[in-house]
Order: structure tokens, then sequence, then C-alpha cells
């Protein structure tokens, strides 16, 4: 089955003005049984497709963190019909749907469009879109571990948990709350990011650096949803949780390397985070980053009551000395 996603067009037309065909789609949402981490949260996403089973294509799909409601269903296979994943823009003859309530509402919603809405307790072409999916997200959870990044020593991971360890047992976030703090490196182009410590207020522990201080800011003013939170955070976090949050491979890599962990609840999980709920591992040189932010944090608030001057710091890593300027990012 293709499922070859292209850019919206700029002008869609309105479903009505569509020509129609004799195609038989299948419409289904199901929850995802891998986890995705969104910031400091692991969720379980909520997967809907558009199956054109006529075509045996994909013509629709959406990914959230909450169940769709109808109002979500009628969006996305209007979506489907104007501007297909695959395929030209139509309209179906029938779309078969397994749930009940979905269909009495896409009934009425879809009467303008002539589209015949039937409930069927068997979606196959669903199921098999869902399975690949999942396979993706099993794959994509699975396949690469830190020591799998090119370049990434495990010297330099037991840096970054050394640094995560010590970190851990100093508590930083329990003086500071969420207040930015910038911390450029002359070393890196990407710099600078803008720290924010998590652990307050029965939050997950950890350190996250964003790429832009206006969409921390944004994010700690508490006004997005989680969907535009997820679509606008892009950085590196470190995440302290247990190890059952890990990649297998990386629990057994820490074991077999005997990397530091001070808790139970202090292993590590470390990940770059890119707009949206794309996730990977961190390249080497975010490693060193991450090891360095982390030493170098709790330096600079043991004096925050008194910090006005920006404080410049050479901070070891398993890499070498890593140059850092720390400072607050909002007086």
């Amino acid at each position: 089955m293709a499922w070859k996603p292209r850019k919206p067009s700029s002008e869609s037309a309105t479903p009505t003005a569509l020509p129609q065909r004799k195609d038989v789609w299948q419409f289904d949402t199901r929850q995802a049984r891998a986890e995705v981490r969104i910031g400091d949260r692991s969720v379980r996403p909520w997967l809907t497709f558009v199956v054109n089973s006529t075509a045996a294509e994909v013509v629709g799909f959406d990914m959230g963190h909450e169940e769709p409601t109808l109002a979500d269903a009628e969006r996305i296979l209007l979506k489907a019909m104007t501007e297909p994943a695959a395929g030209k823009p139509h309209r179906p003859k029938r779309v078969q749907v397994r749930r009940a309530d979905w269909a009495a509402g896409l009934r009425a919603a879809l009467q303008p469009q002539d589209v015949e809405i039937v409930v069927s307790a068997t979606l196959a072409d669903v199921d098999e879109a869902f399975a690949q999916m999942t396979h993706d997200f099993a794959v994509a959870q699975e396949s690469t571990g830190l020591l799998d990044v090119p370049g990434v020593t495990a010297a330099a991971v037991a840096g970054l948990f050394d640094a995560a360890a010590s970190f851990y047992e100093q508590a930083p976030w329990r003086t500071v709350g969420e207040r930015p703090i910038r911390i450029a490196c002359s070393r890196f182009d990407s710099s600078p990011w803008f720290a924010t410590l998590l652990g307050q207020g029965g939050m997950a522990r950890g350190l996250v650096l964003y790429d832009q201080l206006e969409t921390l800011l944004r994010i700690q003013q508490g006004d997005l949803s989680e969907e535009e939170n997820a679509r606008l955070t892009a950085g590196l976090a470190v995440i302290f949780s247990g190890k059952e949050d890990l990649l297998l491979k990386d629990v057994e890599a820490a074991t077999h390397h005997r990397w530091r962990v001070v808790a139970l609840d202090a292993f590590p999980v470390v990940y770059r985070m890119e707009p949206g709920l794309s996730m990977r591992p961190p390249l080497a040189w975010e490693v060193q980053v991450l090891e360095g932010c982390l030493r170098a944090i709790p330096e600079f608030l043991r004096k925050k009551t008194r910090r006005l001057a920006p404080l410049e710091l050479s901070v070891p890593t398993a890499n070498g000395e890593l140059p850092l300027v720390l400072s607050w990012a909002v007086e």
C-alpha cells in the first residue's frame, strides 16, 4: 500500500466541486501502542487513517495527542478529498467507518458531497496501514541507540552520564525554577541555546536546551495546546527517568560500560526533538554540548542572587574543554 505525502496546494477546491469516483475508502482512528516523548512527557499518539481501498493508497493521515472528535474526523476526511496524500483530489462514492457515532455525524456533514457512509466492523486496509505505522514506530524506538550514532563513543556517553548524575545529585531545579538561561558557545554555529530546568511542581526532572527563546517563553506561558507545543518545540533534552524509558540497547550499554547512574529514577533519557513529533538520538557534538551544560549550569547558579554579568567557563568534557558563556536570558 503506497503512501507518498505531498505538499498541499495553496488553493484547495471545495469538496462539492470535485469529481466523484466509484472509490471505496476506509476511515478509522486508533491509539498507537508505542510512546513518543514530547518535552518532559511520554504520550501514546492517536493515528487516524483514510485509505483509498480501490487504489490501495493512504490518502489521508493525522496524528495527535488526544482522541479525535467528530469535528476532527470531518476535517480529516474532507482534507483527504481536497488535499489527498496520494492521487488527485476527488470525492469517493463510499466511506467505510468502524464507529457508529462517527457514521451518524459524518452522514449529516457529507450529505452535500453525496458520499455514502457505512459502518463496517472490519477495515482490513486500515489494519494494514496501522500495522505498518506501528512497525515504523517500533523500528524508530529500537534501531538507533546512543552508541549507534556516528562519532559517539562509549567514553563520550560515559562523560554525559557522569555529568547527568552530578546534575541530578545537585538538583539545581530546586532553586532556579524555570528562569531561562542563555548558553553560548563559540565553537558551534547553532549557539546560543536557551536552557530551562524541569523539576518543580511535580514535573519530570531534567534539562531542555531550546533553539529559540521565543518558543521557550511561549511554552512557559502555558497557553499552547499539546499539539501547538509539539509543533514549535526544537531542542536537546536530558530527562531523568527509570531505565524502562531507555532503549534496551542503551540500558545494556550502560550496564556493560558501567556508566554512572545515582538512582533508579535517574537514568538520563537523552534526545533531540524537532518540530512536530520527530525525535532522534543526539549527534556527537550535541552529546558534548549536553555534557558541558550539565556541568556548567550548577556552577552558574551557585551565586545566582549576585549574578549580573555573564559567566565565562571552560568546562571539561570527555572530548576536551568546552568554552561556554552563561547569562540570564530574561532580566
